[in-house]
């Protein structure tokens, strides 16, 4: 027995050595593929740093394109800010919390928070995390944004926040509108709920025991690891104190974390290792114009449908996202805004498909594709943009930012069955000529959605 067992160790030790091999050159292949198509896209974008990880269950690559600042290039390792990121993390925080009957989604915010200005009380916990509450977004208000910018050093606490909240957008679950006010007051929930304070609470339930340690809300904690710096329109402004700017974001958006931790949350989130599957089926209900969830979104990258977030936050920009057609977690973070970390993520998630799926290379139609004609692309005037209906019914073409804000509603309404000719002017619905940067057109018809990328121009 014991010579049959030498034996078979001695005939497969050989074939154990060609896998490992195989699998090795497969991985260093993908790193070379992965490398060159985020240097590629992040020189034609001008963006100075990135960072990126992926994850399949081929492989997973940590990777960094660019410079921190100038003579420092960019690592995998370095820490940036994931700005509305946060959220993802404040609503798996919550629904914990259901799980273990602290408290219900569905229950009035009254229960949790006292009276404030221009706060309907009769909210729900999930209207919140959902964005259907229909409250005034506290960081878009002019006091709020001259206060920070004026007092860079301050630490501004949920008491000072609130009171910057506007008057309601619309009564509550009656329409949909991308709020941090909404994160906010979880975040205020959460700490009631859960008796500590919110950096105590995300790493007690989520970021210790996923062991992610440079995952940190700040500037109550301290970053761990390398800050990358930040850049805004061209100049590293990383001598500004955030301080005032990080607390005032605080449960919408002022965590830092690595390329390689956010996709190490995305592995336990759709692995069942951080809610039951009756939360996480609650958190993929997807609402709204911009399919939005609970603290995460629907949207369609690298020809894929995402389940994901972006985020941004005073020179960092951020994309996290699941794959589930390709069992792929991608995250990319950048050190410089604007920035468009969400195009870097379409090709990354383009070269997996390729390998995997043997989907079409970058740049190549699809014969199923219902969004036919985009041009010119850039554009700096108006852009002519040819659909395809398989049959009639109700159909929308819209274009967002990249951060899922709708800018333009291009036609909405009844379609026939077959080509449909539009143009966009480039204003959004206002009237006003939108910014130069990246924006996504979506064409949505009966039984198909395709999203593409069009870069707007001065």
């Amino acid at each position: 027995m014991l010579k049959g067992m030498r034996l078979a160790a001695r005939l497969s030790t050989p074939w154990l050595a060609l896998a490992l091999l195989c699998s090795s050159a497969h991985a260093d292949d993908m790193r070379v593929r992965l490398q060159g198509a985020m240097d590629v896209v992040r020189q034609r974008l001008g963006l100075h740093g990135v960072t990126a990880s992926v994850v399949t269950p081929s492989g997973a690559w940590t990777l960094a394109s660019g410079i921190s600042y100038v003579g420092v290039p960019m690592r995998p390792d370095h820490v940036l800010a994931i700005g509305s990121n946060s959220k993802t993390f404040a609503a798996i925080l919550l629904l914990r919390f259901q799980e273990r009957g602290l408290l219900n989604l569905d229950t009035p915010i009254g229960r949790f928070l006292p009276p404030l200005t221009n706060v309907d009380t009769s909210i729900t916990v999930r209207q919140l995390l959902q964005h259907t509450s229909g409250l005034g977004d506290y960081s878009a208000t002019q006091a709020y944004r001259d206060s920070t910018l004026a007092r860079a050093t301050r630490l501004w606490t949920t008491s000072d926040l609130v009171k910057f909240i506007p008057a309601p957008q619309f009564a509550p679950g009656t329409s949909w509108s991308y709020c941090n006010t909404n994160y906010l007051l979880a975040g205020m929930i959460a700490q009631q709920v859960g008796g500590a304070s919110l950096p105590v609470l995300v790493r007690n339930e989520i970021t210790g025991p996923l062991g992610l340690d440079s995952t940190r809300y700040v500037p109550q904690e301290l970053v761990l690891g390398t800050l990358a710096h930040r850049w805004i329109n061209g100049q590293d402004i990383s001598a500004r104190p955030m301080t005032a700017e990080w607390s005032g974001a605080w449960a919408a958006g002022a965590i830092v974390s690595t390329a390689g931790e956010m996709t190490e949350l995305y592995e336990a989130l759709f692995s069942g290792r951080l809610l039951s599957s009756a939360s996480f089926n609650q958190m993929l209900q997807f609402t709204g114009p911009d399919d939005y969830g609970l603290g995460i979104s629907r949207k369609a990258v690298g020809g894929q449908t995402v389940i994901s977030h972006t985020g941004d936050i005073r020179g960092y920009t951020s994309a996290a996202m699941r794959v589930p057609a390709l069992s792929a977690s991608v995250v990319v973070l950048a050190n410089d805004e604007p920035a468009t970390p969400v195009a870097v993520a379409d090709t990354l998630v383009r070269v997996i498909a390729q390998a995997t799926l043997g989907a079409p290379p970058l740049g190549e139609p699809s014969s199923k594709h219902v969004l036919r004609t985009l041009a010119p692309n850039p554009a700096s005037g108006p852009v002519r943009i040819v659909c395809t209906s398989p049959r009639a019914g109700e159909a929308e073409l819209a274009v967002f930012r990249v951060d899922g804000r709708r800018v333009r509603t291009v036609s909405r309404g009844p379609w026939i069955a077959g080509p449909h000719e539009l143009v966009w002017d480039g204003r959004d619905d206002a009237g006003r000529e939108v910014a130069p940067g990246v924006y996504l057109v979506r064409v949505t018809v009966p039984g198909a959605r395709e999203t593409r990328r069009i870069v707007r121009l001065r």
